[in-house]
């Protein structure tokens, strides 16, 4: 499997057996609460799957990096642990991915593939 910021139809099939999409998306985060999010497709008909990375200063590859959809340490109780959690969201409306941090991320970049079908691609 090849990820890329360009979409790529994959060797896989979804349930009806059309073909299954995925697409890389790069993103910068800053302050909590503050949602930011970047297009993926107006063809998208489902999607099956998505998942992220957040880097923490990636050029000089210091700091941290976790997984997304990330749940913040539980060691401080549900309030802490919530605190430094990070969703992906999709939203069908613009299609669109949202990630939203729940604490400051500046300097943070998070990657996101997404998997999908499409409305009209072939069966």
């Amino acid at each position: 499997m090849q990820f890329s910021l360009v979409e790529q139809r994959t060797r896989m099939g979804w349930l009806n057996n059309k073909p299954i999409y995925q697409k890389t998306v790069q993103l910068s985060l800053g302050n909590a609460n503050v949602q930011v999010s970047t297009f993926i497709s107006n063809e998208i008909e489902h999607i099956v799957k998505y998942e992220g990375m957040i880097h923490q200063n990636l050029e000089g590859k210091t700091g941290y990096g976790f997984p997304m959809p990330y749940i913040g340490d539980a060691g401080g109780g549900v309030t802490s642990a919530l605190s430094y959690s990070c969703n992906i969201l999709f939203d069908y409306t613009t299609n669109s991915v949202l990630v939203r941090p729940f604490t400051n991320r500046p300097g943070y970049v998070a990657f996101v593939t997404v998997w999908y079908t499409k409305k009209d691609s072939e069966i």
